[in-house]
Parts: structure tokens; C-alpha cells; sequence
């Protein structure tokens, strides 16, 4: 599974795309997908972010091992780094232009997402423009 353009896709074994979903195409600010990860389960979670910077049109998105793809958090802007706990309890999630971390817990048997708090304020914008790219140094 991969998350690309503007959604979450299957690659073949001929290196082909067949898409799952497409979600950033039906959202009011052009975006694309950001970064991803997968889960001790074996979910696949992907966010995005808007072209422009638009803040809180990003995204965060659960493909279950279905095929499944649920938006399952908005309101983001540059979302990275997504990561678990060893047990998968537990989801870490960065908002770049932000320069927050969320800890979110997960339900590990459905993925469903429950309580919430910011883990660390990182500066602003972690020195990244609006386009999620570091300066160069």
C-alpha cells in the first residue's frame, strides 16, 4: 500500500497504481499526501497536507486491511511523522506549521482513535515554510 498524489493506492507487482481512494480530491484546498505509517496491525495511516499552507486542511487517514480508507482526523495542516507505540495503543502525530505533536490513544483491535493531547510544542513551524520543506542550511 501507498499513500500518493492525492490518495492511497495499491502497487502492483508491475509497478502499477490501483487506487483505493482518492480523498484529497474532494477537498476545498488542493492537497496531496504527506507521510505515512503502519501499524502493529497492519494499518496503514497517511496524512496530508495543502499545497498552499492552508491552515487545518490536512488531513489524517486509516486504510484497514479491508481496503477500507476513513478519514479519521481533520483539521491538521502539514501532517508528519506519524508513529506507534510497541503495542500500538498509542499514535504520535506531528503538524509541521503547527510545530506540535499530538498523542492520540487507538483502540489496537479497531483502530478507532480515543483521547488526545499535544505531547511537545516545537517552535514555530519548526523552521519549515509552507510548503513543508526545510530551509537549506
Amino acid at each position: 500500500m501507498t499513500a500518493a498524489d492525492t490518495g492511497i493506492a495499491l502497487l502492483t507487482a508491475d509497478g502499477k497504481l490501483e487506487w483505493l481512494d482518492r480523498p484529497e480530491d474532494r477537498t476545498p484546498a488542493p492537497s496531496r499526501m504527506n507521510d505515512g505509517v503502519a501499524d502493529p496491525a497492519g494499518r496503514c495511516w497517511a496524512g496530508s497536507m495543502p499545497y498552499d499552507g492552508t491552515p487545518g486542511a490536512g488531513s489524517l487517514y486509516r486504510t484497514d486491511p479491508d481496503g477500507t480508507v476513513e478519514r479519521v482526523l481533520d483539521g491538521l495542516t502539514i501532517v508528519n511523522g506519524p508513529a506507534f507505540n510497541a503495542d500500538g495503543t498509542v499514535l504520535y502525530l506531528a503538524d509541521s506549521a503547527a510545530g506540535t505533536i499530538h498523542r492520540r490513544r487507538v483502540d489496537p483491535a479497531t483502530g478507532d482513535l480515543g483521547g488526545h493531547e499535544i505531547f511537545a510544542r516545537l517552535r514555530s513551524g519548526c523552521d519549515a515554510d509552507k510548503s513543508g520543506r526545510r530551509p537549506p542550511r
